[in-house]
């Protein structure tokens, strides 16, 4: 999903984290800290990862702590990372024309009212 080679990346959790676009970085740890402090049923994250080639992919981070030590310690932890580039960019395709279909909306209405004027608009 990275690009990278089974074995390439080592489980360092500082190397994952600068793998995460400055941008979203907050917002993971946040989730992160809010689930590992027993505030959310499970962690839910949407941020991007730095493909090896360097473009954003982006995430979808889904887990889960199933087993603590006497203290609250996180011993073991499931989860699963899923591509979503596309359906963000599909998101982001139709927020733009959202706006465009706004704006000739506002275009329209302008025209209406300027009828009586005797405006024409082509």
């Amino acid at each position: 999903m990275l690009g990278y080679a089974d074995g390439e990346l080592d489980g360092d959790p500082d190397r994952w984290l600068a793998m995460i676009h400055p941008d979203d970085r907050e917002l993971v740890a946040e989730a992160d800290r809010a689930h590992l402090a027993g505030e959310t049923p499970f962690f839910e994250a949407e941020f991007r990862m730095r493909h090896k080639e360097g473009h954003w992919v982006w995430i979808l981070d889904r887990g889960k702590a199933i087993e603590r030590d006497g203290e609250g310690r996180l011993i073991r932890a499931i989860g699963s990372l899923t591509d979503i580039t596309q359906r963000k960019q599909a998101e982001e395709r139709l927020k733009v024309s959202a706006a465009m279909l706004a704006d000739e909306k506002e275009r329209l209405k302008v025209t209406l009212q300027s009828i009586g004027d005797a405006v024409i608009c082509t």
